[in-house]
């Protein structure tokens, strides 16, 4: 009977999600997620893709720190100047630093974005550095940092 119940117990454990396992439980997937998102102007999806403790640098430098924070930001700034933006990934990079932690750098460009008069603004290219770690339900950001670049020649 132990060896029946040792069994089950562990062929049920198995069965639990890893915390790299998800839809798509690639590194890479949490870049697909995040411009799916973006593009829905799904602020709450966008905001699950972090760690509840992440912190993220936008490229004109403001530190927003912790899930809340972060989502906060993105209801203000989808609001308004990223209202009607289609987030473009233009490349993507990976390299993993440890079997649980990717570091990924998000080349993309930012069409649609409006100053505060509503007056539409030159496309938008930057890099964002992105530090992942693996939790239930897939990879989620820890730290994110954009960097704008200028428009590729």
């Amino acid at each position: 009977m132990r060896v029946l119940t040792s069994t089950v117990l562990s062929l049920w454990m198995l069965a639990l999600p890893s915390p790299a396992r998800a839809a798509d439980d690639r590194p890479h997937g949490l870049v697909d997620a995040l411009v799916r998102a973006w593009n829905a102007h799904d602020v709450k999806a966008i905001g699950d893709l972090f760690t509840e403790d992440a912190d993220f640098i936008n490229s004109d430098g403001q530190w927003s720190k912790g899930r809340p924070w972060i989502r906060a930001q993105l209801e203000r700034w989808h609001g308004g100047r990223f209202k009607g933006t289609t987030l473009v990934e233009t490349n993507t990079t990976l390299r993993m630093a440890h079997p649980d932690v990717a570091v990924l750098h998000l080349e993309w460009e930012l069409p649609g974005e409006v100053d505060a008069a509503g007056k539409p603004l030159p496309t938008r290219h930057a890099i964002m550095q992105i530090v992942a770690v693996p939790k239930v339900g897939g990879w989620k950001i820890l730290s994110a940092q954009d960097t704008r670049v200028p428009p590729p020649e």
